[in-house]
């Protein structure tokens, strides 16, 4: 059958084929009846004539159509591309722009969009329909009406995969991945997090982000566990297959944990299933972590990326001991820090965090000059900006992009932000940095409270004077009813920082 990762399928298929792989809604899928999707997509998308290299578009909310494609992909070298199907029909149209999908494949609900975007290219639109089970009908083009018959890009470089970025530092990239590097992230997670054919992973971060994808539902694939999967997070949902599904891990960003605190069915929920809850995306408040440890849950900080999947693990063993951390390397995996003179970091100064070894995207399509950026010497430039303790372990401070530079000193909006969310009034802020005559840069904070706590800007102001050097005290104290964010939980700080230049002095909204 070929060497690609639908062999993990094949793999459990052939052993265990009643073994399940998936779960979703009320319906069990065996590792058999995966592989028999996985070979129906193959013989569909054959039949309409895809060639190795070509784009296929998804878009469409968590499905177990979307893992099957997925492998599908694999097993005729056509590179799978999961749409945000959150964004804009503008935003979605400068993507399939970018890459050029031979096909979209819509789910019922995103028809519409679907033939929006993709009118006046080569795209063919193929939808698809609600079936009685639990797979979806498509309606495969007879033929692709592509202009050139010749697809993008190399066939030795194995391309599975088309990740585009968050977008929150400007128009998406697509990450290109490989099979071998599918392989090697699969692998770091398996090692890291202890996965296995025993555990049951709950999976509602959208399938779109590596989050969802390939930081923890196609490794545990590979590791023969099983997959509950949900279309979209549903707090309530998630709270109650925990103890119905009896779930063992599960991935989940800022957002969604404090989704889960703020639902009427946590404090009752029966969550002794669960060993351990992944958390990531963004630098996550220590409030939204200790929850999880006082109820005898592991809560563990890993560091991923578009352009990498997973790039360092804190050992469940360290979790709470080192709680604030990313951890070390994961096990396939090299980390370092860079100093800004290029020199490595020493232990507790401040660098930029790149990562090597195998399973780095092979290259940002069709961006030559951003992927000589970011890709160097076979080391991934992350942007982002950390420290390594004596042990080890390295600790985000802020992107590179977001650092404050005040008077000459430098700011870690982080620092600040673990200040405030500290306060059991506070429940969670964004600091940003705003141009400044005198300064160069001013710190402002954003600051959200508890529901039902009124804390002032007098009050706020006293906790970072207690806890912060002058230079690092926020100019304005800014209250609002949320933070915007992402799909995958990340603060917008692009938004805050249009919003900071328009705010006046001690302005607190009601």
């Amino acid at each position: 059958m070929g060497r690609d990762i639908a062999g993990w399928i094949e793999f459990w298929a052939q052993r265990q084929p009643e073994r399940i792989a998936l779960h979703f809604g009320d319906r069990n899928i065996s590792y058999g009846a995966l592989l028999a999707r996985i070979r129906v997509l193959v013989t569909h998308l054959g039949q309409c004539g895809t060639a190795p290299g070509d784009r296929i578009g998804y878009l469409g909310a968590n499905h177990p159509e979307m893992v099957a494609l997925t492998f599908a992909c694999a097993r005729t070298g056509t590179i799978f591309v999961p749409l945000n199907w959150r964004l804009s029909a503008t935003e979605l149209a400068a993507i399939l722009g970018d890459c050029k999908p031979a096909m979209l494949i819509c789910d019922p609900e995103f028809a519409d969009t679907g033939a929006t975007i993709a009118s006046g290219g080569d795209t063919v639109v193929a939808l698809l329909r609600t079936r009685a089970d639990v797979w979806l009908d498509c309606a495969w083009p007879a033929a692709l009406q592509r202009a050139a018959p010749a697809p993008t890009g190399s066939p030795s470089e194995g391309l599975v995969l088309l990740m585009y970025t968050s977008g929150t530092t400007g128009f998406p990239k697509g990450a290109a991945h490989s099979q071998e590097g599918m392989e090697w992230n699969a692998k770091n997670a398996i090692h890291g997090y202890d996965l296995s054919s025993g555990d049951n992973v709950l999976a509602n971060l959208p399938l779109f982000h590596v989050g969802g994808l390939t930081m923890l539902t196609l490794p545990a694939l590979k590791a023969g566990a099983t997959v509950t999967l949900h279309r979209r997070f549903d707090a309530a949902l998630t709270i109650r297959d925990i103890a119905a599904r009896r779930i063992t891990m599960m991935l989940a960003v800022a957002t969604t944990l404090k989704a889960m605190f703020e639902h009427p069915l946590w404090p009752s929920a029966d969550t002794s299933s669960l060993r351990l809850v992944m958390t990531g995306a963004s630098i996550i408040p220590q409030g939204l972590l200790r929850p999880f440890f006082e109820r005898g849950i592991v809560a563990s900080q890993v560091y991923g990326a578009t352009e990498m999947g997973i790039g360092a693990c804190l050992p469940p063993q360290d979790a709470l001991r080192k709680i604030g951390s990313v951890g070390r390397a994961a096990k396939h995996r090299t980390m370092r820090l860079i100093a800004p003179d290029g020199s490595l970091a020493g232990t507790g100064e401040v660098g930029e965090i790149v990562f090597g070894g195998p399973g780095l995207m092979v290259r940002y399509w069709g961006d030559p000059a951003g992927t000589a950026a970011c890709l160097e010497d076979g080391w991934f430039r992350t942007g982002d900006l950390g420290t390594c303790d004596s042990d080890g372990y390295y600790t985000i401070l802020s992107r590179k992009k977001e650092m404050i530079i005040s008077g000459g000193e430098n700011i870690y909006p982080a620092e600040i932000e673990n200040v405030l969310t500290a306060c059991p009034e506070i429940a969670e802020a964004a600091v940003v940095g705003r141009p400044d005559d005198r300064w160069g840069e001013v710190p402002v904070a954003f600051v959200v409270k508890q529901p039902g706590c009124e804390i002032s800007t007098d009050a706020v102001r006293a906790l970072l004077q207690s806890n912060l050097s002058r230079y690092k005290q926020p100019r304005e104290i800014v209250f609002r009813v949320a933070l915007p964010r992402n799909a995958m939980g990340k603060v917008v700080r692009a938004d805050l920082r249009r919003l900071a230049l328009t705010i006046g002095s001690h302005h607190e909204p009601d």
